[in-house]
């Protein structure tokens, strides 16, 4: 699984989430690859505007291509455990959701 952290050094909710995710141990135990984007960053505008990315923090969660974890704004790292090892993942696309 691949994991895309869509951010900026000059977003203040991204740093704590950055911060949230990085001491949490439910990433680091999982077998989700954790890719940090600015998305203010000239050569990442592109790839910002394929993912639609508008709002700060976004997250995304692939598995196989398919979209399985999509939140905006700041959210509880537990939600994360679905997709490690002893999580229990449907694999079912779910919805974008709007924290906050």
């Amino acid at each position: 699984m691949k994991m895309l952290f869509f951010g900026s050094p000059s977003c203040e909710t991204c740093q704590v989430m950055l911060l949230m995710l990085a001491d949490d141990k439910i990433i680091s135990n999982s077998d989700i690859d954790f890719y940090y984007i600015d998305a203010y960053a000239e050569d990442t505008q592109d790839f910002c505007d394929e993912h639609d990315v508008d709002d700060l923090p976004r997250v995304k969660i692939y598995d196989n291509s398919v979209l399985v974890f999509d939140r905006i704004g700041i959210f509880n790292p537990t939600e994360l455990y679905q997709f490690t090892k002893e999580g229990n993942d449907d694999g079912s696309k779910r919805k974008t959701e709007r924290s906050g």
